[in-house]
Formats: structure tokens, sequence, C-alpha cells
């Protein structure tokens, strides 16, 4: 164990491998936590742990917060009617993974893994009964995840089963691929039966729909996947699966695309305040 006091304030390796970094005031670590872009809290296991190896900060603080007040549209056209102002208010977890299997594998068996479990006046994320479980306590905000990994990958999975638990309205469910911290796609289905790939290009960016329509809806829970291609210089190609192997199928492709993808997740969102959405799993691959 280090000696308390010699080691400067800054963004250390976090010690409980929970998160990338977390932020040691001079005399210990504290509650602020970080994934190399946006800074959080958590407060596990900051009083057990030695302190900081060697003598410079490992990072240099966080980008703008990924929580935004600016809302964008997703649907509005499409059948059903669905208009959701969907806030990408990344209240999930936060990780950078080196890995020669899944990416991602998370089955909230035992707990929620590295998700984060928090509750504050817009959401409550928290693993019951093998899930991770969102409960949208502020509908202007529902909320996206995002789990970032090295190396970058040409082509990715993202494959989740998500369960409308108490859906009062309307509410949506999705899984995302990331070029980068805030540029990528979701592929994001409704309640309703409305799907829709959406794209965003920074964190200000309100969203372009690349493609829209209608489908099937499974009664009570949805498998979903999304499959994420890099163009190599040329189109990106998209293709979410709704129902599994032998479900339906939607493809779309993005002539200004990525090459390349460093983060996962999913997303959740609702027009009705008390929202419950369960995800029994996330599991994200690499693409030959």
């Amino acid at each position: 164990m280090g000696t308390t006091g010699l080691v400067p304030p800054g963004w250390y390796q976090d010690p409980t491998g929970r998160h990338l970094f977390r932020w040691w005031d001079g005399s210990g670590w504290t509650d602020r936590v970080g994934d190399g872009a946006a800074e959080l809290r958590d407060a596990v296991g900051i009083v057990v742990h030695p302190t900081p190896v060697g003598s410079a900060p490992a990072w240099q603080g966080p980008e703008p917060s990924h929580r935004s007040r600016t809302g964008w549209i997703i649907g509005g056209a499409v059948a059903g009617g669905l208009v959701l102002v969907a806030l990408v208010a990344l209240a999930g977890w936060f990780v950078l993974r080196a890995t020669t299997g899944p990416i991602i594998d998370e089955d909230f068996e035992s707990g929620a893994g590295s998700f984060s479990t928090d509750s504050d006046r817009l959401v409550d994320l928290s693993a019951v009964d093998g899930a991770y479980q969102v409960t949208i306590r502020d509908s202007s905000a529902p909320q996206e995840a995002r789990s970032f990994f090295d190396p970058a990958r040409q082509g990715i999975s993202v494959s989740t089963t998500a369960r409308f638990v108490d859906v009062p309205g309307l509410a949506a469910a999705g899984v995302s691929c990331y070029g980068s911290a805030y540029s990528g796609y979701l592929f994001i289905v409704a309640t309703d039966g409305t799907w829709v790939f959406v794209t965003k290009a920074s964190a200000d960016d309100p969203g372009t729909i690349l493609d829209q329509g209608s489908f099937d809806l499974p009664p009570g829970s949805v498998d979903l996947t999304l499959e994420c291609r890099g163009g190599n210089g040329g189109a990106t190609t998209l293709v979410g699966r709704v129902g599994g192997d032998g479900g339906q199928v939607f493809s779309t492709r993005d002539q200004d695309g990525y090459d390349q993808f460093r983060a996962a997740g999913f997303f959740v969102g609702a027009d009705t305040d008390g929202t419950v959405v369960a995800f029994d799993d996330i599991v994200v691959k690499a693409l030959g």
C-alpha cells in the first residue's frame, strides 16, 4: 500500500475495477469515476483500496457531459404515430474492455456486472431477478447506456432480450453501436410495432432517421440484434433483427458511415413516467 498524501490529486486507474478511472483527492479515493469520456458517481469500494500506482494522473478529465437536456425526435412519420423525445442520457455503465471471446457478455444473474446501479430523479437502474431493470422516472429523459472496448472492431453484433415490464403508455427499447464516444447508430423498436434506424454524428446532433417501418411485435418481450459493419471507406451496413434467428430482418446502409466501432449498448425511452423495461442479457461479438 502506498503512503497517503504523496500522490497528487488526479484521475487514476480505478482500483475497484468497476470503472476505468477514479478521482484521487490527494488523501483518498472519492466517488467520482470516469470512462475516458464522462464523469459518473460510484461509491463502491472507495475506502479499502490502496493509493494510486505511479505519480502522474492517467486521465485529464471528462469531455462535456453525456447527459443532455436537448432532445431529438425519433419516429413521427412511422406507422402507428410513434413520437418519442429521446435524450441521450448516459446514466448506465462505462467500461473499456479488451477480450478474445465475446467483447461483452452480461447475463445479470449475479448482479449488475459492469453496469451502474443508481437512482435519481430521471431514472432508477437496478439488477432485479437476473435482469438489468430500467425505470423511467422522467419520460423527457430516456436512457442510453454504452460500454467502450479496445481495440475497435470493423464489425460488431449487439444482442439483447428486452422485456416491457410495466408500460402505461408507449415505450421503446433498442441496441446501439458507436464509432466514437458520441457518434454511431441505434436500432430501436417500440410497443406500437414500429422500428427505426437512427444515426447520431455528435453529442449535440438531434439524430437522423436512416430507415423506419412497422413489424409484428412479440408479446411481452423481444429479442433484438443490431449488426454494424464498417464500410472500409465505403458505406456502412446495418442489419436489425427482431425475434432472433428466423425472426424479422431489416437493413439499411449509411454512405457516410464508420469504418470501425468501439462501443455498444442499449436504449430505453417512453412517453409516460413510471415505464419499466428489463434486459435479460446483452452480448456483443466481433463480426468476421
